[in-house]
């Protein structure tokens, strides 16, 4: 898994006794002032940019992607986002935001942004300072909150018009599907056949994994750079998609335990989760593609861990097993010997006249998983073999998503 990294946070002290009003009052709401008129600019590299200017300017992925956490914003936190999009996009190195804003509200829109867009991973470290008025700053009408990204994970103008390239290319192969579950099909196999996984190791290398250009272009990413990836496709397929996380936390040996980003899709009106990362790790570079961490229910990906408060609080809790009968090939619901070995023979013998030599049989729960694990080797797979009438088999079987797959071989 790809490690979702702490950002960082400093802060000063705003002198005089109306700046510590301000400061003790937001930390009592535990929001912020925003001070702005209609007017007022906010500054980015020191360079005056009106807000009217900055929210109507459309980034290069604007015209693919609707943005899922941005909708939901009140009008003041809106006006913040296009503000932290704006920087990221344009390689801006500091933002100064009239007002106040408290670092944890910082945080959250921080996080929506990344999670919105394709061009922006999650693992930027972010430190911002609230003082008075300095020179230069006359414009303002009150105090400055400034922001700035110690190690951003946005690809270059260049990279992403590359990515972009490589994605239209990737639709543009793609058959003239009709349904949103066969568009989302065809594009998470794509990534998990052809993009390598690599797991962020720590260093400060492990960032140009993190990136959308990583997986289109270089074709490794951790799980960021995937999330983006599938961020970017489904949109310009029509999908709507967005990224969540959990993010590290404490280790039991006291070092930094890694955290995950990946996807919630919408398909047909009911929202799913799907982890190309993971299924990667099975597929890259072979023919066949594993579909076990695709249209599953949150839990099943985030096991114990939470959300990060910043999506958990707008994200969909995907709970639908629906899809389960339409991505696998036998859905077993008991561990009944006769119909499962009876279902799963037969699949096996239709898969391989239409030249497809395996077959994907998903547990609807974990006892049936574990008892079918128990009998497989020494009773169902010889039994599913022999009426299929094929000599020997590969199993892969994955016990966090209660999923087999056997493989002819």
């Amino acid at each position: 898994m790809g490690v979702v990294r702490k950002r960082k946070r400093s802060g000063k002290k705003i002198s005089g006794i109306l700046a510590a009003a301000l400061l003790v009052a937001a930390v009592l709401t535990g929001g912020y002032f925003y001070y702005r008129s209609s007017g007022e600019a906010f500054r980015f590299d020191g360079k005056s940019v009106s807000v009217s200017a900055f929210q109507t300017r459309e980034g290069p992925f604007d015209a693919y992607v609707t943005p899922y956490y941005r909708q939901q914003l009140s009008a003041e936190d809106t006006v913040f986002y296009d503000a932290v999009k704006y920087m990221l996009e344009n390689g801006v190195g500091e933002l100064k935001v009239p007002g106040t804003y408290a670092a944890s509200d910082i945080d959250r829109i921080v996080s929506l942004v990344q999670c919105d867009w394709p061009s922006i991973g999650l693992s930027s470290a972010w430190t911002a300072t609230t003082t008075q008025l300095g020179i230069g700053d006359v414009h303002l009408t009150g105090p400055v909150t400034r922001i700035s990204f110690q190690a951003s994970v946005t690809d270059t103008p260049e990279r992403s018009e590359q990515s972009l390239r490589v994605a239209k290319e990737i639709i543009d192969r793609m058959p003239p599907y009709t349904s949103e579950l066969d568009k989302t099909r065809y594009l998470y196999n794509w990534l998990v056949r052809n993009v390598a996984y690599k797991a962020d190791d720590g260093t400060r290398d492990s960032y140009r994994y993190k990136s959308l250009a990583s997986a289109l272009i270089d074709r490794q990413a951790d799980c960021d750079g995937f999330a983006n990836a599938v961020t970017l496709l489904c949109g310009m397929a029509g999908i709507e998609s967005f990224k969540v996380f959990y993010p590290e936390g404490e280790a039991q040996d006291g070092g930094a335990a890694a955290g995950h980003v990946w996807n919630v899709v919408r398909i047909d009106g009911t929202y799913y989760c799907l982890d190309a990362s993971y299924d990667a790790g099975y597929s890259a570079g072979k023919e066949i593609a594993t579909n076990i961490a695709f249209l599953v229910p949150t839990s099943l990906i985030a096991r114990d861990k939470a959300l990060d408060p910043s999506v958990a609080a707008l994200a969909p809790v995907c709970t639908s097993t629906a899809m389960d009968a339409k991505v696998h090939d036998v859905v077993v619901y008991d561990a009944d010997a006769d119909s499962f070995v009876e279902d799963a023979s037969k699949m096996l013998r239709g898969n391989m006249r239409m030249g497809k030599d395996y077959i994907s049989i998903k547990c609807a729960s974990q006892k049936t998983y574990d008892e079918l694990v128990e009998r497989m080797s020494e009773e169902y797979g010889p039994q599913i073999l022999s009426q299929s009438h094929v000599g020997s088999a590969r199993w892969v079987r994955d016990s966090g998503f209660r999923v087999f797959y056997l493989f002819v071989e």
